[in-house]
């Protein structure tokens, strides 16, 4: 029966011991998962080196030569109006090299909005730029509010910047297509000469477009993100861009001069400043981390109670008359210390009156001796007195017999005459 119980005690301790480790386990997980949160969202903002020289409407190579020399792959800059969607373009040697990093080559969870590797810079006929779907609508993140039809008809416009100059871009249409849709991102049949059949297929397959007539004849961007509802769903988003001609460059300079107004105070000539919003889910994982701190803490409490009750209650007959015996003991050990400490207590007090005592007792032995003193230098004096008086009375006799002797003497001579 004993080894039982302790089989069990040791069983009840092994899950404890896992229970709040798991606990703990989760809430470190949580904590970091919330600083990994702001970390990927916090890279996907611009820094201040490259927000400053983002192309401005009357772009010149100059300004896209700045940016190279922050990195020599950024090879243009694409804006759509009134979204988020406002980055440079970088192209890299492959299609992973910038979905891990920033314009700065640093690592980035949100990555870089990049150009397909196997387009010719932007000066193809049709072109692939891929970007992260996050949440804040950063990088693609707004792409996915083009299948409202409305949302695209208030939002078709915007740029692109690139070695060549200012194009202007107009989105044609929304799509969820598969990662692996061959006639929209095999771009070694499409990619040149081809719009036409790819203009066809995306008409197909389009959630919200507008009206797509003579798209074929102008240059053709793809931006691809990817979707919350599938591994392998891709949201696209279609748009043609065409040169500007001199009056509407010179009616863009114009609002563009205007914007640059109404941001002096700040001097950030950015379409709009980035800041990380904290959304629902963010909300929910602070509350985990505090509700996973909560229940450790009340976790923790329980299972020690419980296992002091536990123990208490699978103790054996004669353990528990050892604990009561230990308690007897422990209890008379605390009375005699509590006898021990009165006892020095009172002798504290008694050692005042003892020394009291000793002081008037030695008081009355020097007094005693004093008496004692006096009475025998008193009995030497009265003694010679004594002696004194005796002395002459004894040479008064001694002279009586004397005279008597004498005359004694006297009387006999005379008889003799």
């Amino acid at each position: 029966m004993n080894f039982v119980n302790k089989l069990i005690k040791i069983f009840d301790g092994f899950v404890s011991t896992i229970s709040v480790s798991l606990l703990l386990i989760l809430m470190l997980f949580s904590v970091y998962a919330l600083y990994d949160v702001y970390q990927v969202y916090h890279s996907a903002e611009l820094g201040e080196d490259i927000a400053t020289l983002k192309p401005k409407a009357k772009a010149t190579s100059l300004q896209l030569t700045e940016l190279q020399k922050i990195n020599p792959d950024i090879v243009g800059w694409i804006t759509i109006d009134e979204t988020n969607i406002d980055y440079p373009i970088l192209w890299g040697k492959d299609n992973s090299e910038y979905i891990n990093q920033n314009y700065r080559r640093e690592y980035s969870a949100a990555g870089s909005i990049f150009l397909d590797y196997r387009n010719n810079r932007l000066l193809d006929d049709y072109s692939i730029i891929y970007g992260h779907n996050m949440n804040a609508n950063l990088m693609f993140g707004d792409v996915k509010y083009y299948k409202d039809e409305t949302f695209m008809r208030n939002h078709l416009h915007g740029r692109i910047y690139n070695d060549d100059g200012i194009f202007k871009l107009t989105v044609v249409g929304y799509a969820l297509v598969s990662a692996y849709d061959y006639n929209i991102y095999n771009l070694g049949a499409f990619r040149n000469q081809r719009n036409f059949e790819v203009i066809y297929h995306f008409e197909n397959v389009a959630m919200t477009k507008v009206d797509l007539e003579g798209a074929e004849n102008s240059k053709l961007i793809l931006l691809s993100t990817c979707d919350a509802s599938s591994v392998n769903e891709r949201a696209i988003l279609l748009a043609k861009i065409d040169r500007y001609t001199e009056e509407e460059l010179q009616e863009i300079a114009k609002l563009s001069e205007q914007k640059e107004k109404q941001v002096k105070s700040n001097d950030d000539t950015s379409s709009e400043k980035r800041t990380y919003t904290f959304k629902f889910w963010d909300y929910i994982l602070i509350l985990l981390v505090l509700l996973v701190v909560i229940v450790y803490i009340v976790l923790f409490r329980k299972i020690r109670n419980r296992k002091t009750e536990k123990e208490k209650e699978e103790l054996p007959v004669e353990e528990e008359e050892v604990l009561e015996e230990k308690e007897k003991k422990k209890k008379k050990k605390n009375k005699k210390e509590k006898e021990e400490e009165k006892q020095e207590e009172e002798k504290k007090e008694e050692k005042p009156k003892k020394k009291k005592k000793e002081q008037k007792t030695e008081v009355l032995e020097e007094s005693k001796s004093l008496e004692d003193t006096i009475a025998e230098v008193i009995a030497e004096e009265i003694k010679e007195a004594s002696e004194a008086t005796k002395k002459p009375r004894k040479k008064k006799k001694e002279e009586e017999v004397l005279e008597e002797k004498t005359s004694k003497k006297k009387k006999n001579k005379k008889s003799i005459e």
